[in-house]
């Protein structure tokens, strides 16, 4: 008699939460009518969220998202598989070799919930799968904080970064179909993760806090990948959307995008001054441009060609510098990848408006030569 007292308590407690998300997580979760406290938390996760609508411009893009309030945050009270600590926010699982402080959790998972509201807010005008698709709430995105750069490189990381999103697919061999152009759904994904050094959180080595500030624009950008994924797309596009929505400042409670757009413009203004957007490819190169020379160019101080900024530049073009017309060839196009159209067929599309990629270049060109600055880009053939 005791556990059905104890269950109708629970539910009295949770009814200003809603009474069937209560429902639900005592039925998924038995054990959380012994403890309100978790089955509150439980709750919470599986009510109906507040929907985050941006503000838009008149051609249809985003000007502001506001944030969502500080997450909650929940610590699990033992070491996982790997032997490390363990914290949840709405979304996302924190795992960290040392136990990290408060104020450690809610930086990290601040940002983390920032860039998934913002990229929910961007999914309401572009495809973006994996926003829509709403996953199941108590499978959450993990980060994993590592404390040197050894342990960085020795998880994955990609030497001259500090942060980096990890995700495999199960590739479907036999069927004729190349692996860039298999679909990409929550269940061919093996490894889904966020990994970054504390060196990029403002850390000291033995997980407190410094005076460092946090690299924000660095979680932004891996959480932006994360939240990517499904539309499995070539990696000038998938570069150039993590660094378009990661150099918008978080700002006053939104995140603002016009700033954003003038960040990359001042960014870009410095690279062509430097001689660092005299491409030796042309735009038709660069957007069938492998992962490993993207990488090789963009990554290394030592680069001749800064192809990150040229990845924001192509995107911010789109959604800030043509009209209707150039956010609707960008939903055109993440459309075409959503449904697993080729790469070759998916920039087709993207370049329909303008008559092919050639004139697309031209016209690039001569948008960013507007604004003062020099983007050089090959001939096209």
């Amino acid at each position: 008699m005791l556990m059905p007292r104890l269950t109708a308590a629970l539910l009295i407690l949770l009814s200003a939460i809603g009474t069937a998300a209560a429902e639900q997580a005592v039925g998924l979760f038995p054990g959380a009518a012994n403890d309100p406290r978790r089955a509150a938390r439980i709750a919470f996760e599986l009510q109906a969220e507040t929907e985050i609508h941006p503000s838009l411009k008149p051609n249809g893009w985003v000007t502001k998202v506001p944030l969502p309030q500080a997450p909650e945050i929940t610590r699990l009270p033992n070491r996982d598989k790997n032997g490390e600590y363990a914290a949840v926010s709405p979304h996302y699982i924190i795992t960290c070799a040392q136990r990290p402080s408060d104020a450690v959790l809610q930086r990290v998972a601040g940002v983390m919930e920032n860039s998934l509201a913002v990229n929910r807010a961007v999914a309401e005008t572009m495809p973006i799968l994996r926003m829509r698709q709403q996953p199941k709430k108590h499978r959450k995105m993990h980060i994993r904080l590592v404390p040197t750069m050894e342990s960085y490189l020795q998880h994955g990381g990609e030497i001259g970064s500090a942060g980096v999103y990890q995700s495999s697919r199960l590739v479907y061999t036999g069927n004729g179909v190349s692996p860039e152009d298999q679909p990409c759904t929550e269940e061919t994904l093996t490894r889904d993760t966020v990994l970054v050094a504390y060196s990029a959180l403002g850390l000291r080595a033995d997980g407190s806090l410094s005076n460092e500030p946090v690299n924000t624009q660095l979680l932004t950008h891996e959480g932006t990948h994360q939240c990517f994924v499904y539309n499995n797309l070539p990696i000038w596009a998938n570069e150039g959307w993590a660094e378009y929505i990661s150099a918008a400042p978080h700002e006053g409670g939104f995140v603002n995008f016009e700033k954003g757009f003038s960040l990359i413009s001042a960014r870009a203004r410095r690279s062509a001054i430097l001689g660092r957007l005299d491409c030796p490819f042309s735009l038709s190169e660069f957007f069938f441009m492998s992962k490993e020379r993207m990488y090789a160019l963009g990554l290394h101080s030592g680069s001749t060609v800064d192809t990150y900024t040229l990845s924001a530049m192509v995107t911010a073009f789109f959604l800030h510098m043509d009209g209707e017309r150039g956010v609707a060839a960008m939903r055109d196009y993440l459309q075409a990848r959503a449904e697993c159209l080729p790469h070759a067929k998916a920039t087709e599309i993207l370049a329909a408006p303008y008559g092919g990629v050639s004139a697309l270049q031209e016209v690039i060109v001569n948008a960013w030569q507007a604004r003062k600055i020099n983007l050089k880009l090959k001939q096209q053939k």
